[in-house]
């Protein structure tokens, strides 16, 4: 959370780190932080930082909302103990 001088809260910030380069993996946030991003709407924004157990410099990107522009859901390998096992389809 930044405040401004005043008290007045500025920007909410989640952040999220990376221990390499951010790639096609993305980077996750859960259902509640999704809420509160919504409820927070233009003030809330994403930090994601990269290559957090390095020596070299960290890149740091940041995002305003993006919750309000994804226009998608991805379910990566890790949804698989979930599915159901040995679906027959009818022929």
């Amino acid at each position: 959370m930044k405040k401004h001088k005043s008290g007045q809260i500025i920007r909410y910030i989640e952040v999220k780190t990376l221990t390499g380069k951010w790639g096609e993996g993305g980077v996750a946030i859960t259902k509640n932080q999704i809420e509160f991003a919504l409820e927070k709407n233009d003030k809330w924004w994403l930090f994601i930082v990269e290559g957090i157990n390095t020596e070299s410099p960290k890149n740091i990107l940041s995002l305003r909302i993006p919750v309000l522009e994804a226009n998608r859901f991805m379910f990566d390998s890790s949804w698989k103990q979930l599915a159901f096992k040995k679906i027959k389809f009818l022929k």
